[in-house]
């Protein structure tokens, strides 16, 4: 079980970024790096000089847009309170911003299984290739290979640290799914007083699942992993004694269980991860 208090925090800058432009961020939690269902959540900031061209991943990816807006090209856009599902295999993009942004992003190893790459393990692949070559745009051009078209930044990073060529999962999803919470009603839990769902989507155990959670006062639920919360407003008590505010979040690995009990009304964002046993 991990409880994170977000305003204690750092805010870091990513020195080297794989894609154009600023990158700042606030880590959240993360699972083991050696494990296929590892995961982080973060706090990201970004400045209208981002860039993002279109690719795909080989794992899950979860945005929640706060601040700003960011377009996906013909794949549509995001604004404050809009949630995406960017699935693994499912181009997208390019993505790119007006404006500062900020956006929590969970990603996550999917269905495929390939795991997701640790950020320590990030930064030693991209420092190592740096020094044989330039990221550009989002693309990585080696320097011996001059003409030769650019890589996906991140397909180079995950080839260099695993060094084995990538394979994408299989396209189940034809583009990311976007959409606005708010248009979504509450639904009462008809086993628990006091307590309110948004369910965005849920494709099953092996993907990443995504449901808002609202809390009334004093009312209570008893919380079971894997999964994570992130607080985006309110005020609770976590098992009897860890108070949480505003963007605080917890983790839970399989078997875990949490007891939260609301001081007022407080609202969630649960995401329910992929269970692979």
């Amino acid at each position: 079980m991990k409880i994170i208090h977000f305003k204690k925090q750092p805010l870091k800058n990513r020195v080297i970024n794989h894609r154009q432009g600023s990158f700042k961020y606030v880590e959240l939690g993360e699972g083991n790096p050696n494990e296929i269902n590892n995961y982080n959540l973060r706090w990201v900031l970004s400045e209208p000089d981002f860039f993002s061209p279109r690719h795909h991943h080989n794992f899950d990816q979860v945005r929640i847009q706060m601040k700003g807006s960011f377009k996906f090209d013909a794949d549509g856009e995001m604004s404050p309170d809009d949630v995406g599902f960017f699935p693994e295999g499912t181009f997208y993009g390019p993505q790119t911003s007006d404006a500062d942004t900020i956006q929590l992003v969970m990603q996550i190893g999917g269905a495929s299984q390939n795991g997701y790459l640790s950020e320590a393990n990030r930064i030693e692949a991209t420092n190592e290739l740096s020094r044989n070559g330039q990221f550009i745009k989002g693309k990585y051009y080696p320097n011996d290979k001059t003409g030769e078209s650019g890589k996906d930044a991140f397909q180079a990073i995950w080839e260099f640290f695993y060094k084995k060529k990538m394979q994408y999962p299989p396209q189940r999803f034809s583009r990311p799914i976007l959409m606005n919470l708010k248009a979504m009603n509450w639904t009462s839990d008809p086993q628990r007083s006091g307590i309110e769902h948004k369910i965005a989507w849920d494709f099953g155990p092996q993907t990443v699942g995504l449901r808002k959670l609202r809390m009334q006062p004093e009312s209570s639920i008893l919380f079971s992993g894997p999964i994570s919360g992130f607080l985006t407003s309110g005020e609770c008590v976590l098992n009897d004694k860890r108070t949480v505010t505003q963007h605080d979040v917890f983790h839970l690995e399989k078997g875990e269980l949490l007891n939260c009990h609301s001081i007022d009304v407080s609202e969630w964002l649960i995401f329910i991860h992929p269970d692979f046993s």
